[in-house]
């Protein structure tokens, strides 16, 4: 990571929370599975929970994740509530092996304090935070979870690294449709189809809006919307390409999960055949892709007319 980013997330600040293995099982059993959680403190406790702070969560000393304090809020005469998000899974994997890291002199009598800390929540020395920050950045592969972190802290509301907007858009879209773990990886079994056959975008879009697996379709109409159900659930697709919505907002179809208040907007584009690749296929990055990427002022003018 750069000495920029690094310096932006000392700054914010670090705590410490320790989390039995029945807790932290039970919250990976929830519908966010451990990556978005509350927890209740004592207001004493709760203290050190400070928004847009970084939480480094050790799991019995064994697993060690990190996330941000998203919110705290008073809910009783004695008890806080802290949120925490951006919860993910950070290397070293444990508490232990990341305060070996530190190797600074000055700092081992706060290392040795924070090993001997039993509390819920802990708030870390500044220097030491610093310290153990910048050893979690020195590891790249930690860097797509500390970015995604970064840009919620920092709210600038743009993240620049192409692995960090594929992993939060892939874990949005599931999660707006109650998917699980498994539907984070994806396979294709046997030879595609793309390969010997030409579909057309047009017939893959009308295709996919009037047709969803394990959904039951009921009702449509001319203006393009699709109304779904499966047991209490509804859903509401609407074909957006070749209309007004495609023109203001770059997108094929629109998914509207009602009971979530969820949206999810899918732009589709078709793999074309390249002769300089041989047998590779690739899509086309032309005028149109360009303007469906970034609606023209003129278009969101004219929708606003």
């Amino acid at each position: 990571m750069e000495e920029r980013e690094v310096r932006q997330l000392q700054a914010a600040g670090l705590i410490l929370v320790r989390v039995d293995h029945d807790t932290w099982e039970a919250l990976e059993g929830t519908r966010r599975h451990g990556a978005r959680f509350t927890l209740n403190y004592r207001h004493a406790a709760a203290r050190s929970a400070k928004a847009r702070s970084l939480a480094l969560i050790a799991v019995d000393g064994s697993h060690l994740r990190i996330g941000i304090v998203r919110s705290r809020q008073a809910i009783s005469s004695l008890d806080t509530r802290v949120a925490f998000d951006f919860v993910d899974d950070i290397e070293p994997g444990s508490l232990a092996r990341l305060l070996r890291d530190v190797e600074t002199p000055t700092l081992q009598q706060a290392v040795a304090r924070l090993r001997a800390v039993s509390e819920e929540i802990t708030a870390v020395s500044s220097q030491l935070g610093q310290s153990m920050v910048a050893a979690l950045a020195a590891d790249e592969a930690n860097s797509p979870v500390l970015r995604r972190i970064l840009a919620w802290i920092a709210g600038r509301g743009r993240v620049e690294n192409a692995v960090v907007m594929q992993h939060d858009a892939i874990k949005l879209a599931v999660n707006a449709f109650d998917g699980d773990g498994e539907a984070y990886e994806l396979a294709v079994l046997g030879p595609s189809a793309l390969a010997s056959i030409r579909v057309l975008e047009d017939a893959a879009i009308e295709h996919d809006a009037r047709w969803l697996p394990g959904w039951t379709m009921d009702e449509s109409d001319l203006t393009g919307r699709a109304r779904f159900r499966k047991h209490d659930g509804e859903l509401e697709i609407y074909t957006a390409n070749r209309r007004p919505l495609e023109q203001l907002l770059g997108v094929d179809l629109i998914y509207l999960n009602e009971r979530r208040g969820a949206l999810v907007m899918v732009q589709y584009k078709m793999l074309e055949r390249d002769d300089d690749m041989g047998e590779g296929l690739q899509v086309r990055i032309d005028w149109q892709f360009e303007q469906e990427l970034c609606p023209s002022s003129e278009n969101l003018r004219q929708m606003a007319a």
